[in-house]
């Protein structure tokens, strides 16, 4: 565990120790002062140390996972081993600024030089490591690893961001941009896969987006064989280069998670390998028999996570870890709080997670949506395994969104037309349509999917690499988006808190380069199975079970249930303040009015984040109120 603090300005050294005592979590602490500027990095690795030669200073919190390809490319022997922090020295020495697009790995980075009056803030390519800072013009420059440091200087007031929060309210589709603003008024996010270029004077500033990617290294995947071959070794080390000497692992029992487990056992001895499962309390979700058998060989090292009502107390310490409201869909607190509390007790360092990797593997379904738009439909029923009733399930899922987004894009005309070209193709036949799609559902259908699309169209990202497809650049988008982004965030700020890093392989530089050159048609496999490149990658890793299960868990009713039983017992607290008691109150009315065993999950999602955002607000700035002394 790492972290980094700063200020570039006229500042008191006992406002830079105070920066130190608020990331104290992150580990042992080390200054560095001058006149021009104070810096601070912390870690829990007593050879992990400021650099500082030739008026050049580095402060980071960095995993350089291509030391030896660097070396190499800067000249010197690739059989060095460099701390990071002299291994970015050195890079900066030869390359200058191009050294930052040559990294891989998870990193912030603060590099000042004092010769050519530069200051720059780096952060890796999927915001694995959080960079925050606070800029005025000509007055001051500070940075941090969490916004708590910023916000402990007497120069930047504790605002909250409106806007922010109003977005966090309305949970825009979590594809939509990241964006640089943070929950406090003045503080802002490196963006990830950009670097900021300061003058040492604070008179201006730059950004500059580096992530290129090298197409020439994928051309001589030709064939299924070797793209699958090359998928598993690329997979197996983004596992490998996060490993350490005790790790721990998420196992939900899905695919995802469950590759990343079994590859870490294969490379590490089983007793420095832990695991977790979460069990939601609900036969919808319940997923523990597949978790069961990935872990049969080391059930000693498993830990069940039974979901509880959550306390404001909870939820609270975990925001205040994170210096923002809640943003999980199923909350930290009855989560990851648990778990980590888990993994501080067997000595774990790092948590190794299944995070997005439906996203960067890319389930396929956006082949089969341009086989029915190019109106390649035998090609379209070929890929799900002909017409057989069977398969009928698929189809009208494909199509009733194929002619949603018709609808949307070209008017009621086209869609008719396109439902006419789909039976006379004997994609689906005239009965089966009226009598699974009635006419008035159809509507009903076209109103709702036409309303996602539109929802859905945010404005673009200019945050993307040059030289990608059009498909490729959706498919980046969906990767490089807030809701992943915010949630890596989440993670790192959670788990310093005890001094734990979350690390997540599927967000592996390389893999995701690799994941964006994959063929569509090698992503839906016969049958219509989904994910099949990686499905075929994991072939001799998983058991068969795990590796060709299709069906997705659902956590809208378990969800819920948690937010219902949670608002109930807030309820139930006489000492509750009344104006927080009235708008529970009122959440609670709405959640009662909905479907128990099929709740609206939009819904349940708004009044949860309702619920923790008015925690948020009402004792962020109460650090002495009751609440959070029973929290402290």
């Amino acid at each position: 565990m790492k972290g980094l603090f700063g200020v570039f300005g006229n500042v008191k050294s006992e406002e830079i120790e105070e920066m130190g005592r608020k990331l104290a979590h992150r580990g042992g602490t080390e200054l560095y002062i001058c006149p021009a500027f104070k810096l601070g990095q912390h870690s829990s690795n007593s050879d992990y140390r400021i650099f500082s030669k030739n008026g050049i200073t580095i402060v980071s919190d960095a995993r350089i996972d291509n030391q030896a390809e660097i070396l190499e490319k800067i000249g010197l022997s690739a059989s060095l081993i460099l701390p990071e922090n002299e291994l970015i020295y050195q890079a900066y020495l030869k390359l200058s600024t191009g050294f930052i697009e040559n990294l891989t790995g998870d990193f912030s980075i603060v590099l000042v030089d004092e010769t050519k009056r530069k200051v720059l803030l780096i952060r890796d390519h999927m915001g694995i490591r959080p960079l925050y800072y606070s800029f005025k013009k000509k007055e001051f420059l500070a940075i941090a690893s969490e916004p708590k440091a910023l916000l402990s200087l007497d120069f930047i007031p504790e605002i909250t961001n409106q806007e922010k929060c109003n977005e966090y309210l309305q949970w825009p589709t979590d594809s939509r941009p990241y964006s640089k603003t943070t929950f406090f008024e003045g503080i802002y996010s490196v963006i990830p896969a950009t670097f900021l270029e300061f003058d040492l004077d604070l008179s201006s500033f730059e950004e500059t987006f580096y992530w290129k990617i090298n197409h020439k290294k994928f051309s001589h995947l030709t064939s299924k064989t070797v793209l699958i071959k090359e998928y598993r070794r690329v997979f197996e080390q983004a596992v490998r280069r996060r490993l350490q000497l005790k790790t721990g692992a998420h196992v939900s029992g899905g695919l995802d998670s469950s590759s990343v487990y079994k590859i870490a056992e294969l490379n590490m001895l089983k007793k420095n390998l832990f695991s977790v499962h979460f069990y939601p309390d609900s036969d919808q979700a319940d997923e523990r028999d597949y978790a069961r058998t990935i872990i049969q060989s080391n059930q000693e090292n498993h830990f069940q996570i039974d979901r509880r009502v959550d306390s404001i107390p909870r939820i609270l310490k975990i925001q205040e870890s994170i210096d923002r409201p809640d943003p999980s869909t199923i909350p930290t607190s009855i989560k990851i709080l648990p778990e980590l509390c888990y993994f501080k007790e067997k000595g774990v360092t790092v948590v190794l997670t299944g995070h997005e990797g439906d996203t960067v593997v890319d389930t396929g379904i956006s082949h089969i949506y341009s086989l029915l738009k190019n109106s390649e439909f035998e090609n379209f029923k070929e890929k799900l395994g002909g017409t057989q009733p069977t398969n009928l399930d698929k189809r009208i899922f494909y199509i009733t969104r194929a002619l949603a987004a018709k609808y949307s894009e070209n008017g009621l005309t086209a869609a008719f037309k396109f439902l006419w070209e789909i039976i006379s193709h004997n994609c689906i036949s005239v009965g089966e349509l009226v009598r699974i799609v009635k006419f008035s559902h159809l509507i009903r259908l076209l109103a709702r999917f036409s309303g996602k699309n539109q929802q859905e169209n945010h404005p673009k990202s200019s945050y993307c690499p040059p030289g990608l497809s059009i498909e490729m650049q959706q498919h980046f988008r969906r990767i490089h988006s807030a809701g992943i982004l915010e949630m890596n965030e989440t993670f790192n700020l959670a788990g310093a808190a005890f001094g734990i890093e979350y690390a997540h392989p599927f967000l592996d530089k390389d893999f995701i380069e690799l994941s964006l050159h994959i063929p569509g048609n090698l992503r839906i496999g016969p049958l219509g199975i989904r994910r099949y490149n990686f499905r075929e990658a994991m072939t001799g890793v998983l058991p068969e079970n795990v590796r060709l299960r299709q069906a997705k868990i659902s956590f809208n009713q378990p969800i819920w249930q948690n937010l219902t039983e949670m608002v109930n017992s807030y309820l139930l607290d006489e000492t509750l303040d009344i104006g927080l008691r009235e708008k529970l109150e009122t959440i609670h009315k709405e959640l009662s009015k909905m479907d128990r065993v099929n709740p609206d999950f939009s819904l349940t999602k708004k009044y949860q984040r309702e619920v923790f955002l008015m925690l948020w607000e009402k004792y962020w700035r109460e650090p002495h109120s009751g609440i959070m002394q029973k929290v402290v």
